[in-house]
């Protein structure tokens, strides 16, 4: 269950994606390709995506409209250890909807595999990588603001892992509700 980004209101983090490439031991995540995801799934047989679109449908129509904030770059599992690459998102909608999310998904039979960070991954290490080449590219961005957008949909993705990375189709796309007031 993800979040789609629109990265074409984020110029300076499609560069960063960009630039991250260019680091010697990083894989970066292509810009049309980021996400935030609230739940990995794993895999998915026919009658549960049934139950998915159930629970789904009446938990994302009953939510409204939010802001996500884009601030910070980080790595988990630390920056002095980075395997993961991500750039920091969150507010208290967006924690309150995931966790509405995700306990839908629970009584689907889909147990969280983990607690939820909010972020997206912006790059992968796969060996390693030119430290002071990746240092110097995060170090400025560690706290920048990249912006903001409004996340009005939730998407049951499906990835497919190929030798140039991943490839995400939609299986099913929700709606979410009223927009907020005031």
């Amino acid at each position: 269950m993800a979040v789609d980004l629109p990265v074409e209101r984020f110029p300076e983090l499609a560069l960063l994606c960009s630039e991250l490439g260019d680091v010697r031991g990083v894989r970066s995540v292509a810009p049309e390709l980021l996400h935030l995801t609230i739940q990995f799934l794993g895999d998915i047989v026919d009658g549960q995506a049934d139950a998915i679109d159930r629970r789904m449908t009446a938990t994302v129509s009953g939510s409204s409209i939010f802001r996500l904030e884009l601030s910070g770059v980080g790595a988990f599992p630390s920056s002095s250890d980075p395997r993961v690459i991500w750039v920091g998102c969150g507010s208290p909608e967006l924690t309150e909807f995931a966790g509405r999310v995700r306990e839908a998904l629970a009584s689907s039979g889909f147990s969280a595999d983990k607690t939820f960070q909010a972020h997206i991954t912006i790059g992968r290490v796969k060996h390693a990588p030119d430290r002071n080449a990746l240092n110097s590219l995060l170090d400025p961005v560690r706290d920048h603001a990249f912006g903001s957008f409004e996340v009005t949909e939730l998407r049951l993705k499906r990835s497919d892992l190929g030798p140039a990375g991943p490839l995400y189709s939609d299986l099913r796309t929700w709606r979410l509700g009223a927009r907020r007031t005031g």
